[in-house]
């Protein structure tokens, strides 16, 4: 981790809320560093993940879980020349187990964000995260659905490489994700369908 870049938005979202739990354990960002050997935090979890078996590419940079398995991680190869992109990686072992879900850190948190806000029914939590939701986007169903978490992870990120990023249907790899993080804007290129 030491030659890695940690983007700012990262550094600064471990400093405020690593350890935590959010939106009802639907969000957990990791420390940036820790004295426990078995917690997860930003300096260790994409090492551990690996050697664990999960195909975490070098280029991602693990902040967090969804509190179900999947983790989250930041795209941040040691050259630069690429766009930041938030990756979800699903709990499948298998090369093609990523989703792009965000075009940047703060558009992930924003899209992810609202729909547990909406879900959980947190009004404080939801103006927090945004001030105003488009009126299509600001209710959810009785118990959501993925649907809607894609609804408004889309609005949140114009720039998603697939309107419906699942790592466990529609999972890229990680050269897939490296060509779109390489791309300047919206990529043609999605998983399997």
């Amino acid at each position: 981790m030491r030659d890695r870049p940690i983007p700012d938005d990262l550094r600064e979202v471990c400093e405020e809320a690593g350890g935590e739990e959010l939106l009802g354990g639907n969000l957990r960002i990791y420390p940036f560093a820790g004295d426990d050997p078995e917690e997860l935090t930003i300096e260790h979890a994409s090492d551990r993940l690996r050697s664990s078996e999960w195909p975490v590419p070098d280029q991602l940079v693990v902040f967090g879980d969804n509190g179900q398995g999947d983790h989250f991680g930041v795209w941040a190869p040691r050259d630069g020349g690429a766009r930041p992109i938030v990756v979800q990686i699903g709990e499948v072992f298998e090369d093609a187990c990523m989703a792009v879900v965000g075009d940047d850190l703060g558009s992930f948190l924003v899209g992810w964000g609202a729909y547990y806000a909406l879900l959980l029914g947190d009004d404080e939590a939801l103006r927090e995260i945004v001030p105003e939701l488009p009126e299509e986007l600001s209710s959810l169903e009785e118990d959501g659905s993925e649907d809607e978490l894609y609804a408004l992870l889309a609005w949140a990120s114009p720039a998603l490489p697939d309107p419906r990023p699942d790592p466990y249907e529609r999972g890229l790899t990680a050269a897939q994700v490296a060509e779109i993080a390489r791309s300047s804007g919206p990529s043609a290129q999605t998983g399997p369908e």
